[in-house]
């Protein structure tokens, strides 16, 4: 796996802060996935369960508008431009008891080498944490 440098990082959180891509909320889940895949190294997921639909849903439009042709940020893209393996990917469903089914509702976004990777770290979200996360290009601390 490649070593994602902090300058590396610094860039990937501008590239989500400044999108017009996404809703505030969806970029703040985003940035506070980034900090626990350890620069880029640990494959994470942030599984919202279907009691948590609307914010799941709002991330997950965030993640795909992202990455998306049709809007600006171009994610993926730009992620390998940088020349991380990588990426945001989204689905409809949840992780429940460590496995994840889109039958469980919900809504789940990964940072992995693959999309929908089974082999992450899996999160539940803290709602209040990630409102917590500010928009804005300082150091994060992820405890």
């Amino acid at each position: 796996m490649i070593q994602v440098t902090d300058e590396q990082m610094t860039k990937i959180r501008k590239h989500i802060i400044d999108s017009l891509n996404a809703t505030s909320f969806a970029k703040q889940a985003m940035l506070w996935l980034l900090e626990r895949s350890e620069n880029l190294t640990k494959p994470v997921a942030l599984s919202f369960p279907a009691a948590l639909n609307e914010f799941g849903k709002d991330v997950s439009r965030g993640v795909h508008n992202m990455n998306s042709t049709s809007g600006k940020t171009f994610m993926s893209a730009f992620l390998k431009k940088l020349g991380v393996s990588m990426i945001f990917s989204t689905h409809r469903g949840s992780y429940v008891n460590g496995t994840f089914c889109s039958r469980y509702g919900g809504c789940t976004i990964w940072i992995s080498n693959e999309c929908y990777d089974e082999c992450a770290t899996c999160y539940q979200p803290d709602i209040q944490a990630i409102r917590d996360i500010p928009l804005t290009l300082r150091v994060l601390n992820c405890n």
